[in-house]
């Protein structure tokens, strides 16, 4: 058995303060002064062939308005690696999320990796809009074997599950994917994949499909990744794909600037209840001001299909969002934010308009701060 070498505890709290011009939804149109505060632990063991972290972080909104009651958000994470062998690599990742949806707009997005840089999913767009109490969980296992310097083969399996409290509707989806990866020189690699998915809930979907998969480093400032193939859906699925696609693309301007571009024609994030595919996209910059100034840069659109319950079967449902922010480290231990979101939403033809303008105070003490440890989030 494993005894642990090495035990971190990384933790930290914040303070956001600020204004929401459209708390909730198409029908009321409140605007309002919104504060919030949020607090994060967590707990990481290394072992010698193996890695656990375990996360939970808490958010807590108040409104200035008296229509309106405060409500919590919170995530809860593990993630565990180990090396069999050299050549032998398993992943082990579950989270869970709760709390009143509409938060998902003023809480840090969803937030997905690109040659190593940290960037707003483009799925975002579609953030908060369902504006009721929502729990989500998300497993997934990948196993990664590299029988030799030029081979990669992986195996992923992954259930996600969605519960629509207000709407009393709830989707599951499973997904299985096989894939290999062939190292054709130094900086690329191609190969190809095969997948299965299947959806329960208010609908009943299934999806199997095929396609190639690369990635390349053309320069040492320019990465680019992409799979895609065709794809085939049951009579449940409502609307049929016919094709997936996945790109991502970074390029570094200079010694202190990240450019990147994401689009996808994927299945839906779960954001709306009951979407099947959605087509999204999203551009953005990262840049060092100074030494301890950053400012990030984003915009992204997603446009998708329901399963019929929100809207008729096969109406559609589209998301816009921008965002800018500025992080001011302060110290070694903390940290000032300013950041302005806009959402402009409509599913089943109802539209919403939601300006957000936040100024956030962080705290994190040196050597426990998880902004800063690569390994933690």
């Amino acid at each position: 058995m494993q005894q642990p070498r090495h035990l971190r505890f990384l933790y930290g709290a914040s303070t956001s303060q600020g204004y929401d011009s459209n708390i909730v939804g198409p029908f009321q149109n409140i605007d309002s002064y919104t504060s919030t505060y949020e607090g994060y632990l967590a707990a990481a063991w290394r072992f010698t062939r193996s890695y656990v972290i375990v996360q939970q972080d808490s958010a807590y909104t108040n409104f200035g308005s008296s229509f309106l009651e405060g409500h919590g958000f919170h995530q809860t994470a593990l993630l565990s690696t180990l090396d069999f062998d050299p050549n032998l690599n398993w992943t082990f990742e579950a989270s869970s999320a709760e709390g009143n949806n509409t938060l998902t707009q003023i809480i840090p997005p969803t937030q997905v990796i690109v040659n190593g840089i940290t960037v707003t999913s483009p799925s975002a767009a579609t953030a908060g809009s369902d504006l009721g109490f929502v729990w989500g969980t998300d497993v997934v296992s990948t196993l990664n074997w590299k029988p030799d310097r030029h081979d990669i083969f992986a195996f992923r399996a992954e259930n996600a599950n969605h519960q629509f409290y207000g709407l009393d509707v709830h989707d599951n989806l499973t997904t299985l994917q096989l894939s290999y990866q062939r190292g054709v020189s130094q900086n690329t690699y191609l190969g190809g994949y095969g997948l299965t998915r299947h959806e329960t809930g208010t609908i009943l979907c299934d999806s199997a499909g095929v396609g190639l998969i690369g990635s390349t480093q053309p320069t040492e400032r320019w990465f680019i990744e992409a799979s895609g193939g065709p794809e085939f859906d049951s009579t449940g699925c409502r609307r049929h794909q016919g094709f997936e696609l996945h790109f991502a693309t970074t390029y570094q301007v200079g010694r202190t600037a990240h450019l990147y571009a994401l689009a996808n024609r994927e299945y839906s994030s779960g954001f709306v209840p009951n979407a099947t595919w959605e087509d999204n996209a999203s551009v953005g910059l990262v840049k060092q001001l100074r030494r301890r100034l950053t400012w990030d840069l984003g915009v992204g659109y997603a446009n998708g299909y329901t399963g019929g319950f929100l809207v008729a079967p096969n109406n559609p449902y589209h998301g816009f969002y921008s965002e800018t922010e500025l992080i001011q480290r302060l110290s070694r231990s903390f940290t000032i934010e300013a950041l302005y979101r806009r959402f402009d939403q409509s599913v089943g033809g109802q539209s919403v308009h939601r300006n957000i303008v936040l100024f956030k105070l962080r705290w994190s003490p040196p050597g426990h701060d998880a902004r800063r440890t690569a390994t933690a989030r």
